[in-house]
Protein backbone atom coordinates (compact mmCIF):
# COMPACT_ATOMS: atom_id res chain seq x y z
CA UNK A 1 0.00 0.00 0.00
CA UNK A 2 3.01 2.20 0.79
CA UNK A 3 4.87 1.97 -2.24
CA UNK A 4 2.09 3.04 -4.82
CA UNK A 5 1.85 6.30 -2.67
CA UNK A 6 5.33 7.09 -3.16
CA UNK A 7 5.43 6.14 -6.83
CA UNK A 8 2.05 8.61 -7.14
CA UNK A 9 4.10 10.97 -5.00
CA UNK A 10 7.27 10.64 -7.25
CA UNK A 11 5.57 11.01 -10.67
CA UNK A 12 3.85 13.82 -8.98
CA UNK A 13 6.66 16.25 -7.80
CA UNK A 14 8.66 15.10 -11.01
CA UNK A 15 5.49 16.62 -13.44
CA UNK A 16 6.16 19.55 -10.92
CA UNK A 17 9.29 19.93 -12.04
CA UNK A 18 9.02 19.75 -15.78
CA UNK A 19 5.76 22.11 -15.39
CA UNK A 20 8.62 24.68 -13.50
CA UNK A 21 11.25 24.49 -15.83
CA UNK A 22 9.38 25.04 -18.52
CA UNK A 23 7.91 27.76 -16.74
CA UNK A 24 11.18 29.38 -16.29
CA UNK A 25 11.92 29.04 -19.79
CA UNK A 26 8.90 30.94 -20.62
CA UNK A 27 9.35 33.63 -18.47
CA UNK A 28 13.00 33.94 -19.86
CA UNK A 29 11.63 33.97 -23.01
CA UNK A 30 8.86 36.48 -22.27
CA UNK A 31 11.45 39.05 -21.00
CA UNK A 32 10.20 38.40 -17.13
CA UNK A 33 12.33 39.84 -13.85
CA UNK A 34 15.21 37.98 -12.29
CA UNK A 35 13.61 37.95 -9.15
CA UNK A 36 10.57 36.05 -10.90
CA UNK A 37 12.28 33.70 -13.04
CA UNK A 38 14.81 32.23 -9.74
CA UNK A 39 11.36 32.26 -7.73
CA UNK A 40 10.51 29.92 -10.44
CA UNK A 41 13.53 28.08 -10.92
CA UNK A 42 13.76 27.70 -6.86
CA UNK A 43 10.58 25.65 -7.33
CA UNK A 44 11.67 23.34 -9.53
CA UNK A 45 14.74 22.76 -7.60
CA UNK A 46 12.38 21.80 -4.26
CA UNK A 47 10.27 19.59 -6.65
CA UNK A 48 13.78 18.10 -7.42
CA UNK A 49 14.62 17.14 -4.04
CA UNK A 50 11.14 16.46 -3.11
CA UNK A 51 11.60 13.57 -5.86
CA UNK A 52 15.19 12.54 -4.48
CA UNK A 53 13.99 12.22 -0.87
CA UNK A 54 10.97 9.89 -1.42
CA UNK A 55 13.29 7.56 -3.74
CA UNK A 56 15.32 7.47 -1.24
CA UNK A 57 12.68 6.96 1.50
CA UNK A 58 11.00 4.10 -0.90
CA UNK A 59 14.60 2.90 -1.56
Amino acid sequence: MIKPLYTDAIAYFEKLEKKHACQADRAKWQGRSEQEIENIQRKKEYAKLAVEALRQMEG
